[in-house]
């Protein structure tokens, strides 16, 4: 069954093409279309009222066609489609099961200095690498709400591993962001820059820097709140619907009661969207320790690495 116009459902309800108009601009063609958006970005893209809005979304589920698939059909599409990306280390690509998954969002998290950003950098270098060494002959986007990224230090990594370290520059898109309006704005049309593009990875580096500082108080939680996991279902929404991998950084903030391993910064919100969540911290003589901590698909275990001149590498 092919998708179904908008026009179609506008037309049912009878509505004034004023309606599909609004929506039309926003990129919103189809019923898939309307389904798979967030209805508050509907709201704030278009104006359009709640109830006109809830009244589409409910006519919409009546025209499309439900189909389930066997379990083997989805490993089947798995098996086929999903891919990894080399993070540099055989033995952290091993803990991930491969790498950095598509499909999927993989939050990263950990202290000042143990090198998310780092790792971040490399994945942008190593997704460029054709797939028999680990990558996705594809470009990056980088989202910088810190004004960590280096250009310096990835054509760094890349000269050393035996690229062309301007044409590695120029496969990666950064968008500096200045506020957490502007980022929410940002995530909320990556699919745009995504979709003009040929992009496998998606970094946002880091999440929440910019609503921790502006929304310090505790009556303003509710509303960070709410906008971090739209922002985490957009980015999810875009990562299976290109299949490409998204990966978001993440500061942590004091020690759990074991003291294993410290708190990210996002409470139960951020703990839940993330299909993997990996905890890095400094280990002794300059060498880290990845800890996958939370995964449907993968045991909890452990992988020192370091970081040199080139990057990530095994110890």
């Amino acid at each position: 069954m092919g998708k179904i116009p908008l026009i179609k459902l506008i037309a049912k309800l009878e509505m004034e093409s004023e309606v599909y108009d609004k929506l039309a601009k926003i990129g919103i063609l189809t019923v898939e279309d309307l389904l798979l958006t967030p209805s508050e970005k509907i709201r704030e893209k278009t104006g359009l009222p709640r109830r006109v809005i809830r009244k589409l979304i409910e006519e919409a589920g009546q025209l499309i066609e439900i189909k389930a698939e066997s379990a083997y059909q989805v490993a089947r599409y798995m098996e086929e489609n999903i891919a990894y990306i080399t993070t540099g280390s055989r033995m952290l690509d091993e803990i991930l099961g491969g790498g950095i998954e598509t499909s999927s969002i993989t939050e990263v998290f950990g202290p000042y200095g143990a090198g998310k950003t780092q790792l971040a950098m490399q994945l942008c270098v190593n997704v460029q690498l054709p797939k028999a060494q680990g990558g996705l002959s594809s470009g990056a986007l980088y989202v910088d709400t810190e004004g960590a990224f280096s250009p310096r230090r990835v054509a760094e990594i890349a000269r050393l591993r035996g690229m062309n370290s301007d044409h590695a520059l120029s496969n990666i898109k950064v968008i500096r962001v200045l506020s957490a309006s502007h980022q929410h704005a940002i995530v909320s049309s990556i699919d745009k820059v995504v979709h003009s593009s040929s992009i496998k990875l998606v970094v946002v580096d880091s999440l929440l820097h910019h609503y921790r500082s502006e929304y310090p108080d505790l009556h303003m939680l509710p509303a960070r709140q709410q906008a971090i996991r739209e922002e985490l279902s957009w980015l999810a929404r875009v990562a299976e619907s290109f299949n490409l991998a998204v990966l978001i950084t993440n500061h942590v903030l004091s020690p759990i009661k074991s003291g294993r391993l410290e708190n990210a910064v996002g409470g139960h919100t951020l703990a839940h969207l993330p299909k993997t969540r990996v905890y890095i911290r400094k280990g002794p003589d300059n060498i880290r320790i990845a800890r996958v901590v939370d995964s449907p698909t993968l045991p909890e275990r452990e992988a020192p690495f370091k970081i040199t001149e080139a990057g990530v590498e095994d110890i």
